[in-house]
């Protein structure tokens, strides 16, 4: 049992993003899943099965920031370029679609608290990095 724990583990740390480029690109990737599942959603009855899915999806972008900024003090010197158009594209249509949500009744409410705990989770991760 340990040796597949460790093999797991191992292939995880592998499958690690070595680049704040591959961040980005991971970010852009979880941004167009998002937004194509918040796409599917059609009416408040729709968002309340996706909540698990939209809680999801707050977790894995709350992660994958944590990891981001824990990269980046890991390497600071490191030459990285600005933002290209491509991810602002995908975290533009997710903005649209979040609005679209927001806007549908209780829309608001549902998505605060499908966000709450990667909010905080954040928030305790900014503060103890100071």
């Amino acid at each position: 049992m340990k040796r597949y724990i460790f093999l797991a583990v191992v292939f995880l740390w592998g499958c690690a993003p070595s680049s704040m480029e591959e961040y980005r690109r991971e970010g852009e990737a979880l941004c167009r899943s998002f937004m194509q599942d918040l796409q599917k959603i059609e009416t408040r009855e729709d968002l309340v099965k996706a909540i698990p899915k939209i809680k999801r999806h707050y977790e894995e972008i709350a992660d994958l920031i944590i990891q981001a900024q824990n990269f980046k003090k890991e390497h600071l010197g490191e030459a990285v370029d600005p933002w290209d158009s491509s991810d602002m594209l995908a975290s533009e249509a997710l903005m649209f679609e979040l609005k679209r949500i927001y806007r549908m009744e209780g829309g608001k409410e549902l998505m605060e608290n499908a966000q709450k705990e990667a909010l905080f989770r954040l928030d305790a991760t900014i503060k103890n990095s100071r």
